[in-house]
């Protein structure tokens, strides 16, 4: 099943069964990024792991930078980093990947939480 963009008409009907059709979408990006992600697991193209930021500052101010290692080391710094919020107490913000190296990256978050649980999914870093 693939998610089709509708163009809508002069005096077409616009109701729920008309629009609602976002969920569709939704499932086939879950299915995709599903696939992708058992393809580079099979690979050996994908690094995960979790790891706790803290914050131990009061808001405006955030003290939540940490430096996490990779199992393997990448070929290059050309790997993309996504991150998923696993667990979280208050404002989480928005959450940076920095300083990426051949062994390892920082994350950070900017908001005013003490503490966020993340999951990371480490794709790329092939060899040029």
């Amino acid at each position: 099943m693939s998610y089709v963009k509708q163009n809508f008409q002069d005096g077409q009907v616009l109701n729920a069964a008309h629009l609602n059709h976002m969920e569709d979408a939704l499932y086939q990006h879950d299915e995709n990024l599903t696939e992708l992600l058992a393809f580079m697991s099979a690979h050996g193209t994908v690094q995960t792991g979790s790891v706790t930021l803290t914050n131990a500052q009061e808001f405006p101010f955030n003290n939540s930078h940490r430096a996490v290692a990779l199992a393997t080391a990448q070929e290059n710094t050309d790997y993309i980093v996504v991150v998923e919020v696993e667990d979280f107490t208050g404002n989480v913000g928005e959450i940076a990947v920095t300083d990426k190296m051949i062994n390892g990256f920082a994350l950070e978050y900017n908001g005013s939480a003490p503490s966020v649980d993340v999951n990371y999914f480490v794709i790329g870093g092939f060899e040029e």
